[in-house]
């Protein structure tokens, strides 16, 4: 990221007025160069926000999605789980109690 560079040294009421004079011209030919620096300090700075904003977005679809997949896999464990219960129980239910097919 780019910095400001720029220093001032403002005239106060406390200078000279050759001081004054002096510090005044320096400090106002320097804002072009300290504007300079702060519009492109602020131009990728939005360019930053934005990029996080994008990613926000991004990672909560995602998490979205991750979400849905979880309840989706609940899902398809629980049908699972009961079709193995099924199974086993149908399994079971064509012996008799001495292990004989009925």
């Amino acid at each position: 990221m780019s910095t400001i560079t720029v220093t001032f040294d403002p005239p106060t009421p406390a200078d000279s007025p050759s001081a004054f004079n002096t510090k005044a011209f320096a400090t106002l030919g320097d804002l072009n160069t300290w504007s300079t620096q702060a519009n492109t300090v602020a131009g990728e700075v939005n360019t930053n926000a934005s990029t996080a904003s994008t990613a926000a977005t991004t990672a909560t679809t995602q998490a979205g999605a991750a979400s849905t997949s979880a309840s989706a896999a609940a899902i398809s464990e629980s049908n699972a789980a009961a079709s193995a219960t099924a199974a086993a129980a149908a399994t079971s239910s064509k012996y008799d109690k001495t292990g004989g097919t009925i």
